[in-house]
């Protein structure tokens, strides 16, 4: 299966994207995005727009899903492991 994560750092904007080969690999990547916003956010390179926006993305039948990883009850950039 082919994974993909999307990541806008301030919307309306457009995506940044880049092939992961595991779940945990997107993880791993996207939180780093959310750390470098956040860093860039408040060294006022990025404005605070209170708007990030990601997620992960798996190829099917020829067309990209955004794909949903539960981490126990919570939505959160930021979470401590990922069960898959």
């Amino acid at each position: 299966m082919k994974l993909r994560i999307w990541w806008i750092p301030a919307l309306p904007g457009e995506p940044f994207e880049r092939d992961v080969e595991t779940v945990k690999e997107g993880h791993a990547l996207l939180n780093t995005l959310v750390v470098y916003t956040r860093y860039l956010e408040g060294r006022g390179v990025l404005p605070d727009y209170g708007a990030d926006a990601g997620g992960l993305m798996a190829l099917e039948d020829g067309h990209w899903y955004d794909a949903e990883v539960v981490i126990g009850d919570e939505a959160t950039w930021e979470y401590e492991e990922v069960k898959v």
